[in-house]
């Protein structure tokens, strides 16, 4: 699958566990920001509403859920793709996801998440430039096997 606008991705279990990151371009905690997008999610949806979308003055970020788990993306303002192109690419990620990995071994992972590193063999920039980023930069996941 070929990645074309997404900056940075977290895939994060509902209770806030990140289970798959791709970013190079923030200098925080992956964990710490995974359990914060996902306690922004639940904090609307206790007031009945949806986070779908928020935005800083360089991004906006997209978040789509299916079966428990969030798939949450960063996109450049600078570069901006339509809100249907943006959908569609996290659509198709979140497709590819399930395609890889069964909700049966997301939920019996035993808190190991290097099962789902290879995940990043399946998404590749679309280019050799994403964003201003060499797609080299997309060669890495979490450090941290065990959460």
């Amino acid at each position: 699958m070929m990645i074309e606008y997404i900056i940075d991705l977290w895939i994060i279990i509902d209770h806030g566990t990140l289970i798959f990151n791709k970013t190079d371009t923030l200098d925080i905690d992956d964990q710490c920001f995974g359990g914060l997008l996902s306690a922004f999610y639940s904090f609307t949806h206790t007031l009945h509403e949806t986070l779908f979308k928020f935005y800083t003055d360089k991004y906006r970020y997209y978040i789509i859920k299916q079966d428990g788990i969030l798939f949450a993306g960063r996109f450049s303002l600078e570069k901006i793709p339509s809100e249907k192109n943006i959908l569609k690419e996290l659509s198709e990620i979140r497709k590819k996801f399930f395609q890889r990995y069964s909700i049966e071994e997301i939920e019996n992972r035993d808190h190991d998440i290097s099962k789902f590193a290879d995940f990043q063999d399946h998404i590749k920039p679309k280019n050799e430039l994403i964003g201003n980023f060499l797609e080299q930069s997309w060669d890495h996941s979490l450090n941290k096997n065990q959460i």
